[in-house]
């Protein structure tokens, strides 16, 4: 190894090692992906002897079954010397206990078997809560290792029935990290075609960039058999290639042989060997430790500025996490004032939320804040009344029955005025339930808004949070009684006054020229002297009787909607020198021509009289006039004409209530919510005798800060530890 490569060890090695520290306490979320080493194998492969090997002696607790229930990362940190006669050192430190030191292998068994039993129980059960032990020896190598639970397909003893499923689990979060190197091992007396080790490894590192082979077990092939093709990568090809271990044997273990004599006899395996000879250089544990040295320092400096990048985001965001809970309140004056801060800072929120002006960045997924109510008006209450169909809780019968009500005993001559406003009032009060409806949408939205917009430092005080919810909802649901009492109001006002002189009002020509088309044309007499003539109820031109003139507006008024002649109309006539004999100069009415000669002469029952009065039939106590004769001719016309006025007006009224709710409900429940907020919050709130109450933290904020800042603190020491090697390259 060259000086430079000593070098950057000195300084990368120790510092990856303090961040996995670092992180192993910071207990982070979203941790970020150190440089490491993972070891996978079977329980049978060998895997504890190989890391026995690396690391000069035995320290991993042994058994039947998963003995290995949670991750082990080993740091090996070389102890370097003046003079290589001095003694061996060597001692080994947890951190769990940093200020304990374990020199015997019985002592290091037994605090890992501890310390594991602590994070993960007792029991079979397998934790991914790593025990974190650091290596000191002037043995070993700058290495950092992380041993996992072998693999294995059988439950043994007390283990859980699914236990392959969770040790591939916990294998699998390690070795999926792009930043992870993947040891592989595999035992050469078994087909490496059947390895799980490298099975896995294949799935996580398709192109075997970070994958190491390690095969053991080399001296216990059958006679006359090698694992050279396995060894060279001609079965499985790896970038990283093969290295080849003979690790101690049961026998070496019960004689309690040394790791280092181990590593004598090794490597007198392979120099003797007949095929391994010429690679023997390349094979054993130490071959193994160093090469897993170097490949780990070139991994640490190829990630290092990346891991500076994600280092200062993580602390970016943990910092923005403490600004959110603010400061920890001290004093009378300090509450007062962090207090008026708050209840500012929540209207303010409501209110821009409500504007389109949100703190948080707008979202881009889904509506939120004043859009929200925007949907509520057009897309909702605005489609809602686009689909009311005028005649939906109004049939023939009832249209029928109004007329002759309207009429009493007397014979209609034209349509009653009465009947019309006494069904479009109906009409009009089909519009207050969707309207009340819109009222309460959107005061269930500014509800959820209240709530929506409450800030984290805020919610660090549990009772003031409370209040200012209450104290807003009750804003609301004062703000909400005047709104409702306005939809009445907008209601009310469309049912005292029916205007039909109102400009989008289909009355006279424009909307009945098709009904007296089709009745005219029905009698053969469209151009005849009976009435005013098609052409001319469409050009609004006078028509001529005889020798007098009668404007046609005024005919439609008078005689098919049973009104007055708009004044404007006689005067237009009278200017004209024509005379109106109180109206008896005109045209007779149509309809009232057509009800004459279909009643005929009153002679023509004279007959019947007798018959009638000698009748046993009773009036019914109910008469409905879907019970009555079939639908004359000029009732089919009355009716014609009397829905088309009705829905002429009912869409008058739609497009007002469309137009006007949204306003009512804006200026009534929206806006002034909105200005009397922050006065409301401060005359409630912002009192003396209640201010030491109300700025009494949650103890869980007061647990979050503290946690928040030892997280700051240790970020801030893992960057600075990043920031002393940018030097090196």
């Amino acid at each position: 190894m060259t000086v430079s490569c000593t070098v950057a060890i000195d300084r990368l090695l120790p510092v990856v090692n303090k961040l996995h520290n670092i992180f192993q306490r910071c207990g982070l979320a979203d941790p970020i992906d150190l440089p490491q080493i993972v070891v996978v194998g079977s329980q049978s492969s060998g895997k504890s002897s190989v890391l026995e090997s690396i690391v000069g002696f035995d320290f991993l607790p042994r058994g039947t079954g998963v003995v290995t229930r949670s991750p082990i990362l080993i740091q090996l940190n070389k102890i370097r010397t003046v003079d290589d006669s001095q003694p061996a050192q060597r001692w080994v430190e947890f951190l769990h206990a940093p200020d304990k030191r374990f020199e015997t292998e019985a002592d290091i068994q037994a605090e890992i078997i501890r310390e594991t039993e602590r994070v993960a129980g007792k029991n079979k059960k397998l934790t991914p809560t790593a025990v974190i032990m650091k290596v000191f020896s002037t043995q070993v190598v700058d290495l950092t290792l992380i041993d996992l639970p072998g693999l294995t397909k059988v439950p043994v003893g007390d283990q859980p029935p699914d236990i392959e499923k969770l040790v591939r689990a916990m294998i699998y979060s390690y070795i999926e990290k792009p930043n992870t190197i993947i040891l592989a091992v595999h035992p050469a007396n078994t087909d490496i075609a059947t390895s799980d080790a490298l099975q896995m490894a294949g799935r996580v590192d398709p192109q075997g960039l970070r994958t190491l082979g390690v095969v053991t077990k080399l001296d216990l092939m059958d006679a006359g058999t090698n694992a050279l093709d396995m060894l060279l990568g001609r079965i499985i090809p790896l970038r990283r290639g093969y290295v080849g271990v003979v690790n101690r044997s049961q026998a070496d273990l019960d004689t309690k042989a040394t790791v280092t004599q181990a590593r004598v006899a090794e490597k007198a395996f392979f120099q003797s060997h007949p095929v391994y000879a010429p690679y023997a250089a390349k094979m054993g544990s130490q071959y193994l430790a160093e090469l897993l040295s170097a490949m780990l320092m070139e991994h640490i400096r190829n990630v290092l500025p990346s891991i500076r990048t994600k280092i200062t985001t993580q602390l970016s965001d943990v910092r923005e996490q403490l600004a959110s809970l603010g400061p920890e309140v001290c004093g009378a004056d300090d509450s007062s004032g962090t207090l008026l801060h708050l209840l500012t800072n929540y209207a303010s929120a409501f209110s821009d939320a409500i504007d389109g002006r949100p703190k948080a960045p707008i979202a881009t997924n889904e509506l939120a804040g004043g859009a929200r109510i925007s949907f509520i008006f057009h897309d909702k209450f605005g489609r809602q009344l686009a689909n009311m169909d005028p005649f939906d809780s109004l049939g023939t019968e009832e249209i029928r029955t109004a007329l002759r009500n309207a009429t009493g005993h007397r014979t209609p001559l034209f349509i009653p005025e009465s009947a019309f406003e006494l069904l479009v009032k109906r009409q009009i009060n089909m519009f207050l339930d969707p309207s009340l409806a819109c009222v309460d949408m959107v005061y269930d939205e500014l509800t959820r808004l209240a709530e929506v917009v409450e800030s984290p430092e805020l919610a660090r005080f549990h009772r003031l949070r409370m209040e200012v919810f209450d104290t807003t909802l009750k804003l609301l649901r004062e703000r909400k009684t005047p709104t409702v009492e306005m939809i009445h109001n907008l209601i009310e006002m469309e049912m005292s006054y029916i205007n039909t002189w109102h400009p989008d009002f289909v009355g006279g020509k424009q909307a009945l020229a098709a009904i007296v088309e089709r009745a005219m044309m029905s009698r053969g007499s469209v151009s005849g002297s009976d009435g005013p003539g098609y052409d001319n109820i469409l050009s609004g031109k006078p028509a001529r009787y005889g020798h007098r003139e009668v404007h046609q507006d005024a005919w439609v008024e008078k005689n098919l909607l049973g009104q007055q002649a708009n004044p404007a109309h006689q005067n237009r006539a009278s200017s004209n020198g024509i005379a109106n004999d109180n109206g008896r100069g005109g045209p007779e009415p149509y309809l009232a021509t057509s009800r004459r000669r279909a009643r005929g002469t009153a002679s023509s029952g004279r007959g019947l009289q007798d018959s009638f009065a000698n009748s046993d039939d009773q009036t019914p106590d109910h008469i409905r006039v879907s019970n009555m004769d079939f639908l004359s001719d000029e009732e089919q016309q009355e009716l014609e004409i009397l829905r088309t006025l009705l829905e002429s007006y009912f869409n008058i009224v739609r497009k007002r209530m469309q137009d006007m709710v949204p306003k009512a409900i804006i200026t009534f429940l929206v806006q002034r919510s909105k200005d009397a907020l922050q006065s409301v919050l401060v005359k409630k709130l912002y009192r003396p005798n209640i201010i030491e109450k109300l700025m009494v933290e949650s103890s869980e904020t007061t647990e979050r800060r503290k946690d928040m800042k030892a997280v700051e603190s240790l970020l801030e020491q893992a960057l600075s530890e990043v920031n002393e090697i940018r030097d090196v390259h």
